[in-house]
């Protein structure tokens, strides 16, 4: 047997058993074992002198009144008996569950969970535990024709016949000892069945290190893809003509500036792609960076696009690179354009008559078939 089997070589799982688990994405047998509960009912057995009231928890005791069920109304009924606790007797009540009558014995032991009311001295029964050694029980999501019982009862199937000893460990042994992390199979089984919290906390810390851990590998993979030279474009702009555009400003530009601009450009020297974030607080010149860096891009025969959240930004953007760049030829795209008006902004961005187009999310949008040479 092999984790990728379908859930019907398990015992009890027919073709319309599948189907049901197929709607919460539970094809296979690895499936299963991964789908982790997101939460847990606390079932530890608690002292009755200690509940607050209206709090939930589990009480075990003797039942010393055997169950009686009184009707009222229409399909209404209670069923009550009595649970002592040490020297603390209780009233429990189940209401519109009489069938539970069967499994209460006078003088048997049994664990109830539900609500507490102080007040009464009496307890809402919401599930007659079968076990109690279980403090902490799985809770999953479900889908139509899933019930809980029946999907723990799958998985714990599928731990007894020792398939999560078929699971395979995906992390090096070093960082498992380095950052004394629980082995893959031990941690699934104990998110599904914690012997306690503390066994849950360390299951959890493993499996989330273990998504960390390969999301950061999967950033790794694209960042190298990134400085691949064969995917990117080599942009020789004119240092000359960069130089007398600074020069014409009618400010000069801060240390910070122009080290943020001597390091953008020569990002877009190289021939990989540039991934960088320019940062800085409202007025301190942002704008004037990211412009000159299309300016130079624009000096190399190249088009850039400046992409905006908003199209009042998108207007502001235009009126002040028009000012500082007016030998640009800039285009405003944005989703709200009238239809002849995209057109033009189109035709004139393709046939390469203009520099610089400011725009908002319509310039990733089907429908603007843009042609940018250089970004």
């Amino acid at each position: 047997m092999n984790l990728h089997q379908p859930l019907t070589v398990l015992p009890g799982v027919g073709p319309k058993s599948a189907e049901k688990f197929k709607q919460l994405g539970l094809e296979s047998l690895q499936d299963l074992l991964l789908y982790f509960p997101f939460r847990y009912e606390d079932f530890k057995s608690k002292n009755v002198l200690e509940l607050e009231d209206g709090e939930k928890a589990v009480i075990s005791g003797r039942v010393v009144t055997p169950a009686n069920v009184s009707y009222y109304g229409y399909k209404r009924n209670r069923l009550r008996f009595t649970l002592k606790q040490g020297e603390v007797a209780l009233a429990v009540n189940f209401f519109n569950q009489p069938y539970l009558a069967d499994k209460i014995e006078l003088g048997a032991a049994l664990a109830v969970f539900g609500k507490w009311d102080r007040t009464k001295a009496s307890l809402t029964g919401l599930k007659i535990l079968a076990q109690t050694e279980d403090d902490l029980q799985p809770v999953y999501r479900l889908t139509q024709g899933v019930s809980q019982a029946s999907l723990v009862k799958l998985i714990k199937t599928a731990f007894d016949q020792g398939l999560d000893l078929l699971l395979e460990e995906n992390l090096p042994q070093v960082l498992l000892d380095r950052y004394q992390l629980a082995g893959r199979a031990q941690a699934v089984r104990a998110m599904h069945f914690p012997q306690d919290l503390a066994d849950y906390r360390q299951a959890l810390r493993r499996v989330k290190f273990e998504e960390l851990f390969y999301f950061q590998m999967q950033l790794q993979v694209l960042k190298t893809e990134q400085k691949n030279v064969r995917n990117g474009l080599a942009m020789n702009w004119d240092q000359e003509v960069l130089t007398a555009k600074k020069a014409s400003l009618p400010f000069e530009l801060t240390e910070a500036q122009e080290r943020s601009l001597r390091e953008i450009l020569q990002d877009l020297q190289s021939p990989a792609h540039m991934n960088r974030l320019l940062q800085g607080d409202v007025g301190s010149g942002k704008t004037v960076v990211a412009g000159l860096a299309m300016y130079a891009a624009a000096a190399a025969g190249l088009q850039s696009a400046l992409m905006v959240p908003t199209e009042i930004l998108a207007e502001q953007h235009v009126a002040s690179l028009s000012q500082l760049f007016p030998e640009l030829k800039l285009v405003l795209l944005t989703g709200s354009m009238k239809t002849a008006e995209r057109r033009a902004a189109l035709a004139a961005i393709e046939t390469g008559q203009v520099d610089l187009i400011v725009g908002t999310h319509a310039l990733i949008q089907e429908g603007y078939p843009i042609t940018v040479w250089g970004w």
